[in-house]
């Protein structure tokens, strides 16, 4: 089983039975708007439910990077999470973390990623206005930062799959292709990147889904459960399930909640 090789705040595992429930009837191309921790596209993938063409897309040019050194360079970076579980300490988590905000390798910044993804509070990844990573160090006693398996088996799933790091509406619309949406959620955490996203980018990913449709493609679509999102997409099919939340630092803030899946099938 292909599993995600980093933590994303909002990732769709627990979510997964009620996303395959929903699946349009069959799936030829699929596009990932954005894509996080991938969690739907690997169960797509293992489950051979992708027949064409595949495109994973995310904002965020520094994960886009990592997930491009899983796919081509997984050797040599396996190699260099190897390194930094032998020096992870308390210490090596600030020195890695100042690294990785100035880093242009591409190498370094796949392993720096995975590294601090592993380390830092609760896999949290958050950036201030400068774009920098900003997040403290976690309390874990044995972080799984050097897992060759899980890099591996993501190597072969990506092998064939088209990565690009663009905004939402740059994701070209094409035709019988399932686009599978997972935003930052409205009213929620969204300090993945340095673009935070505001009511004007829900209204417009709200018509980026229309011209989709338009295109006589499919769209499924995560968000939150509120009156704004209801009425942004009046006219598709509304899902409400539960899924974990577990961005507050207070556990007493975290569990299952309602959310939407927006289909236009």
């Amino acid at each position: 089983m292909t599993k995600p090789f980093i933590k994303w705040v909002g990732g769709k595992t627990n979510l997964l039975p009620e996303i395959l429930d929903r699946l349009p009837p069959h799936i030829n191309n699929y596009t990932e708007v954005f894509l996080g921790g991938g969690s739907v596209f690997y169960e797509l993938y293992d489950k051979n439910l992708i027949t064409g063409s595949i495109l994973l897309n995310d904002y965020n040019s520094k994960l886009i990077t990592t997930y491009q050194q899983v796919r081509d360079n997984t050797e040599v970076l396996n190699k260099e999470l190897y390194m930094r579980k032998i020096l992870h300490d308390k210490d090596h988590y600030y020195r890695e973390r100042s690294a990785f905000n100035s880093a242009t390798d591409p190498l370094d910044i796949a392993a720096g990623f995975i590294y601090l993804n592993k380390t830092c509070f609760n896999g949290l990844y958050r950036v201030n206005a400068a774009g920098d990573f900003n997040v403290p160090v976690g309390r874990y006693k044995e972080p799984k930062i050097y897992d060759p398996e899980v890099l591996e088996d993501a190597a072969k799933a990506l092998k064939e799959v088209q990565l690009t790091s663009v905004s939402f509406f740059e994701v070209p619309i094409k035709e019988d292709t399932f686009y599978y949406l997972d935003p930052p959620y409205h009213d929620t955490f969204t300090g993945y990147t340095d673009m935070k996203f505001s009511e004007m980018f829900q209204k417009d990913l709200a018509e980026y889904c229309r011209k989709i449709d338009k295109a006589g493609s499919y769209f499924m679509l995560s968000n939150s459960l509120n009156l704004f999102i209801g009425n942004l997409y009046s006219g598709f099919n509304q899902h409400v399930v539960k899924a974990g939340r577990s961005v507050s630092s207070k556990a007493t803030n975290r569990g299952k909640v309602n959310e939407l899946l927006i289909t236009n099938y």
